[in-house]
């Protein structure tokens, strides 16, 4: 499980650079493709190196991060997360579920 909702952000670079803007230093994140295995520490701290010269300046969870996690691949997370892609299995089959009851 990951440590953090954050580390799901982690799988999709390219929202995060479009939601900090072009001086979104995403060299100073983690390089390490499993997202579940990054600790809390290590995600804060390189969410805090790489906006310092966006004009947000700073991550806040409650202000940044429900509008990324709604622009976040949910297919790119699950290549990163086994656990995120047994969430997304499950919330397809209860939408099926749905559908034909």
């Amino acid at each position: 499980m990951v440590q953090m909702m954050e580390a799901w952000f982690l799988a999709d670079v390219p929202a995060l650079k479009a939601y900090f803007g072009p001086k979104f230093q995403e060299g100073k994140l983690p390089k390490n493709n499993s997202i579940e295995s990054i600790s809390k520490d290590d995600i804060e701290s390189s969410f805090t190196a790489s906006v310092q010269d966006c004009p947000k300046k700073t991550y806040k969870k409650g202000r940044d991060s429900f509008e990324i996690l709604g622009k976040i691949d949910p297919q790119l997370v699950a290549e990163k997360s086994r656990h995120a892609q047994r969430f997304l299995d499950h919330l397809k089959q209860l939408m099926e579920a749905g559908s034909h009851g």
